[in-house]
Formats: C-alpha cells, structure tokens, sequence
C-alpha cells in the first residue's frame, strides 16, 4: 500500500516491504513529529514484521527516537535492545531520551558506560539539567565536557541569561573562540530582555553581521522599555524589512495602545499576514473599542488560531465572559491556549466553577491551563480547592509554585506560603518577592532581609520589595542604604523603586532628598514619566515638613489633574487656602469632593 496520510494507519494494516526505503524514513518522522503514540506503536509493529527492514539499524534508530518523542522510555528501550550492533547515534538517541523525560541519573550513567561519548549525548543532558531547572548540575557536566561545541555554550549562555545572570552569561560569551549568528542573538536578547541597551547597542556595534532577526530583538529591546521612538527609528532605519519586522512593529504599537500608528503601519505594509490583523485587533482592544477590534476579526481573510484566542482573550481581559465563551463555542479548531484563555475569561469573572467546568472537559492540559485554574481559585480566596489541584499536577512550573506562594502571602498565612517556599526545588525572584513583602507586612524585616539576601537575582522587583518594605515600617535609613547598594550595584531602577524610596524621604522627612530623587529619577536614570505616586510623595514630604506653599505650586504646576486624594493630603495637615478653594469649586461635581467640603465645614 502507499501511504497518503495519517489516517491511512486507523484504515487499514500496514505493511512496509513494497514500500521505499526513503517513504518508511518519512513515515517514521512525521510520526515523530506528530507525537501519536498510537501511530508509533501501529509503525513499529510493521516495521518488525517486516522482511527487509526489521534489521535495519538506521530505521530502528528512528524508531526509538519516535517512541521517545511520544514519551513511552519503554518502548524506546525495547526497541533499542532489538538492535545488534548499537552505533553512536543509538546512544545518542537512548541518551536525549531518557534526559529529555527527566530520567537524568539514567542518562549520565549510560554516558559515562559508553565506549565513547558524542557532544551530542553530553548536550542532551546538559539540555535536561537545565530543563529541570538544576543549573548548577548543568554547569558541573559543561566544565567536564571533554570538547566543548558552540552548541553548549551558546545553551549555557542562553540558560544563564534567562536565570539573571548576565554577568556569567557575559563571561562565557567572551571566552569563545569564533561565535555564529545564534550566540550574538542570544546575548543580545539576554541585554534587551534586562533593558541595558547600552550593552545591547555594544553588541550591534560588534556583530561582524546584522540580520533581520537581530534588529528586530533590539527594536523589541526598546519597547519593553517603553521608548516607542527609537523602536520606531530602528525600524525605519533597516534597509530591508519582512513580514515579522512588519508584523513587530504594528504588535508593539497594539500592546502599547498606540492604535493609530499601529494602523497607520498595517495600512502601509506591502502585504497583510494574519500576525499583522491580529496586531490591529489588539490594538483596538487595548484602546477600548471593543466594536471596532471585532469588527477587523469578522472582516479578516483568514483567522488563524492566534486570531480566536486574541479575540477571546480580549473578552476576558475586560470581564466579558459571555462574549468569551461563545466565541470559543464557534472555533473551528482549538487548541490548549483557547481551552486556557476560556478559563481565564472565566476566572476573571469570578465564576471559578464554571471555569473547573472547563478545566474538566480540556481534551489534554498543559502547565498554564493548571496554573491558570489555580489561579482562579486562589482569586476567589479558595485555597483549599487550589492546593488540591496543585498537589494533583504531575508537572509543576514556577509559576504553579508562586501562584500558591503569593495566594497564602495575601491572605497573611504566612506559615503555609513559608512552608511551600522552603520546599520549592528552584525558589524564584518572584517567590522571594512574595514571602519579603509578607513578612514585611507583618514587620519582621530580619527575616525578609534575610530572604533579600539569598537571592542574587539581579531584577529591581525584589529590591523594590525590601525597599518599599523598610520604608512602609519607618526603616527609613536602610531603605535609601538599600537604594544605594541597588545603583552601586548595577540594578537598574524601575518606577516602583521611587515609590519606596520617596516613601522613605517622607518618613525621615529630608525634603532635600525626595527632591534630589525625583530630579535624579529623570536626569540620571531616564525614567521620563513619573506616575502620580511620585508627585503625591513628594507633596506627602512638603505637606510634613511644613511647605505648604510648595506643596500647593506643585498641585497646580504637576502633569495630572488633582483629585482627592492631592487636595486631602494638604487638608489633613492644615486648612489651606488654596486646597479649600479648589474643594469648593470641585465640590459641585458631587462625590467625594462634596464629602470633604462638608467634613471641613464641621471641623
């Protein structure tokens, strides 16, 4: 018979010997691919039924590496024990097997067995170790690597980049002797990723090539940061461009809500890939316009699968779940995403059964769908039903560890979250954020400090958390000490830490401080939009400290409108003037303007 397709295998018995050799190889790999271990097993019975192939070593090869795709070990070893004369590709096929489903002590022992050991072989299980999240196991196997290739440093780099540890990362791409494309794009994703474009511009600047793939990671390097203007000079400035420079672009405008210049784009690009409507219908849903973001769905060529769970997903982002279900109800195919996004537009809702509902009927689950049901429960404060569930998941990702984590630290059982926190194979910054704004909150620093101090991540998310936390207990000298450190150290800061350490300028009540900050948050570090929590802080340390009529210059000269909570910080302090002035003329409008006119009225 001649195999036209999958469905061929369920159809009828399969038999190989009139086959060629080069369709069986095919056969083989696109089961592999397809990951159908009902197939594998259908395949493989022929295979070894057959008179001409069931010998064949190469073939063989294939075969247990399909069942090691498919995840069955013993099938895959079965099928290697048939084998005569194992070559080195056996090996490297029983040892990428085993460490890629985590049976790593398995796999390190075959290696160090073999007669000789491929670079292969010893990727593999670098490749699981770091999977597995045990980097330091990883980088023990790498420095007794008996040659190293490209390929295990540039993993190696790549492992330690995503980790924070640029500056090993940075170590180990300076010591290679020739570095390709993929080890340049790797460090310089790494730097994007940490916001220091400077290092990333160094890295441009270096590359002895610049493709597509590079200027497109720093285009994207600069709109995480939030700088939509030099993205948008990069972009301009590529002498070519393809459908994901295009595609990038119009996605940064949508997620960053700049719905205008996201359609100016897709209206000027030479053709329109599904990516690209896709952009357009998230930017109109981050601008609001819900009618408009549908209507480029409805009116798209092709929806792809990104299109439908877009869509959705933007249902649920703003509480419409109804609209959210029934768009999943009409898809035409969906996948794990679509399953998730349902359950999350759910979630949100509040409605945490009928997401269970949901989670229940998913054909097969992935890690986010379990993190996510999780999540729903832990939002609805049912910690009980979501520890059940993550006692029940086979897998766990960080994610899974800091949702429980984080559910425990708000509602204050700082026990519970204590204990899940110390048995967490790789605790995270995330997790070690968590458990130092819990006992934060309770006001036992020693211990927070003394998680702060165990991890060496180099995110200003777990600085801002200790800073914020000394400064909310009146600790305000070793909240700017910490800020200190955070600079000499090479952290870069964020928004946040300036409302933590504005905090503690209020609470020391150094006037000469918080304004220093609040000029060197712009000057020095390049943050160009301050948020109404910097200018209120400010207006908290002058209020304090007596400086009324500066507090009142920086109401009216600030880049909001002042509402209640600018003019009642200066009337709990003192009747001023201006602030009842302003009261009584917002007093009209109603609301709580109306309410502190009248408690200032009877006072």
């Amino acid at each position: 018979m001649t195999v036209s397709s999958s469905d061929d295998l369920g159809r009828m018995e399969l038999r190989l010997d009139h086959l060629p050799r080069t369709e069986v190889v095919e056969l083989l790999r696109s089961c592999t691919v397809a990951r159908n271990l009902t197939k594998a097993r259908q395949i493989h019975s022929a295979l070894i039924s057959s008179s001409i192939y069931r010998e064949d070593v190469y073939l063989l090869n294939l075969a247990a590496e399909m069942f090691g795709k498919c995840g069955s070990i013993d099938a895959a070893r079965g099928v290697i024990d048939r084998i005569k004369q194992p070559n080195d590709y056996t090996r490297n096929i029983e040892v990428a097997m085993l460490a890629a489903n985590g049976e790593l002590l398995l796999a390190e022992r075959l290696l160090e067995n073999s007669p000789s050991s491929s670079i292969v072989s010893w990727n593999a299980i670098i490749r699981g170790h770091i999977l597995s999240g045990d980097l330091d196991r990883a980088k023990t196997l790498f420095d007794r690597m008996p040659e190293l290739d490209i390929v295990a440093i540039t993993t190696m780099i790549l492992a330690y980049a995503q980790r924070g540890h640029l500056g090993l990362a940075r170590d180990l791409f300076d010591g290679m002797a020739y570095r390709d494309i993929m080890a340049w794009t790797v460090i310089l994703q790494a730097y994007c990723e940490r916001g220091d474009l400077c290092n990333a511009g160094n890295i441009i600047e270096e590359m002895p090539e610049l493709n597509l793939v590079a200027w497109t990671v720093m285009l994207c390097g600069y709109a995480r940061l939030g700088d939509l203007s030099s993205a948008r000079k990069i972009f301009d400035g590529m002498q070519s461009r393809n459908l994901v420079s295009w595609s990038a672009m119009i996605t940064i405008y949508a997620h960053h809500g700049k719905l205008e210049e996201a359609k100016d784009l897709f209206d000027r690009m030479p053709e329109h890939n599904p990516g690209a409507w896709t952009a357009v219908l998230v930017a109109n849903a981050k601008a609001g316009d819900m009618a408009q973001a549908r209507q480029v769905f409805d009116t798209m060529p092709a929806r792809d699968l990104a299109a439908w769970n877009a869509m959705i997903t933007a249902y649920s982002e703003i509480g419409i779940e109804d609209q959210a279900v029934a768009l999943f109800d009409r898809m035409p195919v969906r996948n794990v995403v679509s399953w998730t996004a349902a359950i999350a537009a759910l979630a949100r809702a509040g409605r945490p059964d009928s997401a269970r509902d949901f989670f229940d009927r998913m054909p097969e689950r992935d890690v986010v769908a379990w993190n996510g049901m999780i999540a729903s429960y832990v939002r609805s404060g049912r910690m009980e039903e979501a520890q059940i569930l993550f006692h029940e998941m086979a897998d766990r990702s960080s994610s899974s560890w800091n949702t429980m984590i984080d559910g425990f630290v708000e509602l204050g059982h700082l026990d519970q979250a204590r204990f899940l926190f110390e048995t967490m194979p790789q605790p995270d910054v995330v997790s070690c954020t968590s458990m130092i704004v819990g006992y934060s909150r309770q006001g036992n620093l020693n211990r927070a400090r003394t998680i702060f101090d165990s991890s060496q991540d180099e995110d200003p998310v777990r600085w801002n958390a200790m800073i914020q936390g000394y400064a909310h207990n009146g600790h305000s000298r070793e909240a700017l000490e910490l800020f200190g450190a955070m600079v000499v150290e090479g952290v870069r800061p964020d928004q946040a830490t300036f409302v933590g350490v504005l905090a503690a300028c209020n609470h020391v009540g150094v006037v000469a401080n918080a304004r220093n900050c609040l000029v060197s948050m712009i000057a020095d570090h390049g943050l160009e939009d301050p948020r109404v929590e910097h200018f209120y802080s400010m207006l908290d340390v002058l209020a304090r400290n007596g400086r009324l009529g500066e507090a009142e210059e920086l109401i009216q000269t600030m880049p909001f409108e002042p509402d209640t909570v600018a003019w009642t910080s200066l009337l709990a302090l003192e009747k001023s003037r201006a602030a009842k002035r302003a009261v009584v003329q917002r007093s009209r409008e109603g609301g709580p303007f109306a309410l502190i006119l009248n408690s200032l009225e009877h006072s």
